[in-house]
C-alpha cells in the first residue's frame, strides 16, 4: 500500500539536505559529424531553453544548465528524487569551427548545438631565391 504521510516525511527530509548542496551533474553527449558541421547532442531533460546557457571563449565550448525541480501548479510533493541541479559541460573546438554561426535548440529534453566547419584558407607562399 501507498503510504502518503511516510512518503511526504521522506521527501521534506531529503529536500533539506539537496538545498544544502546543490548537485553538479555532467550531462551525457553524442557527438556527430558530417562534411559540414559536427552536431553534439545533450541530455537536459526537464530543462528549458530559459535555464541553458550556451557559450564560446577562447575555443571553448561551455554547456551550463539548472534544473529547478518545481511542482505543477496547485500541487503539493509528497515524494521527490529529482533534485535541484546544475550542469555543466565544455569542449576545446577545432580552428575549423565557424563560432560565430553555432546554433543551439532544445526539444523534448534534448539539446542540438550544430558547429558548422569552416574552409581551410590555403595560402600558396612564394619560394624566392635567396642572394648571395
Amino acid at each position: 500500500m501507498f503510504n502518503v504521510a511516510n512518503r511526504k516525511e521522506q521527501t521534506e527530509q531529503k529536500e533539506s539536505s539537496t538545498t544544502k548542496n546543490l548537485r553538479t551533474v555532467t550531462p551525457v553527449v553524442d557527438i556527430f559529424e558530417d562534411e559540414n558541421e559536427y552536431r553534439i547532442i545533450a541530455d537536459f531533460s526537464g530543462i528549458s531553453a530559459d535555464d541553458l546557457d550556451v557559450a564560446v571563449e577562447k575555443n571553448i565550448l561551455t554547456i551550463e544548465g539548472k534544473f529547478t525541480g518545481s511542482a505543477p501548479e496547485n500541487s503539493e510533493v509528497i515524494y521527490r528524487e529529482f533534485s535541484e541541479s546544475s550542469y555543466k559541460r565544455s569542449f576545446q573546438l577545432h580552428d575549423h569551427i565557424a563560432a560565430d554561426k553555432i546554433e543551439a535548440t532544445i526539444a523534448n529534453g534534448q539539446l542540438s548545438i550544430k558547429l558548422p566547419k569552416t574552409v581551410p584558407v590555403k595560402t600558396k607562399i612564394q619560394v624566392k631565391k635567396a642572394e648571395g
